[in-house]
């Protein structure tokens, strides 16, 4: 990807897209934070993951029930044992930075799970779908991966990125 990549702490790109999120489409929203403050600094690049999030939380909102205050979560985490082989020759390398963003709307459709992150597919009536194909692209670009789920009541994406320093070869 064309991403310049530099040793980045991640908790400014959180609180910058919470920050935006919360002066427009997010304002309703309640936020709930749940960090951990020792993780190590990624490999990544600050505008892009501020992109990110913000494209995760306007989902977020969205997909909240009529009428109900959103509730978004935010978590970060490290998760060991996490590898992913980007394809880019540097073979498998561990991405155990983990941010999630979920919310307690009612969830992705069925259907449209397995396909989430092409682009155009988009469980809103009035959405491009194009907010999450970026949203992995970017992540690609960062040499990272996103994955979704749904736990109880909460539909979470979660961002996994590698640390810095740990990549063989670093532009």
């Amino acid at each position: 990807g064309g991403l310049t990549r530099t040793s980045i702490n991640i908790y400014p790109a959180i609180g910058q897209a919470r920050g935006i999120a919360v002066q427009g489409f997010a304002a309703r929203a309640v936020f709930i934070e749940d960090f951990d403050p020792s993780l190590p600094r990624v490999l990544g690049n600050h505008d892009a993951l501020v992109q990110i999030l913000l494209n995760l939380i306007k989902n977020a909102v969205e997909a909240a029930p009529p009428g109900a205050a959103p509730q978004i979560r935010l978590s970060t985490g490290f998760r060991h044992g996490l590898s992913w082989d980007a394809g880019d020759g540097h073979g498998p390398q561990p991405l155990p930075v983990e941010i999630a963003v979920s919310d307690n709307g009612p969830g992705i459709p069925e259907a449209l799970a397995d396909n989430l992150f092409d682009p155009f597919v988009s469980g809103n009536p009035d959405g491009q779908g194009l907010g999450l194909a970026l949203v992995d692209k970017l992540v690609r670009d960062m040499g990272g991966i996103v994955q979704h789920d749904r736990r109880q009541s909460w539909t979470r994406f979660r961002l996994h990125l590698p640390v810095a320093g740990t990549l063989a070869v670093e532009q």
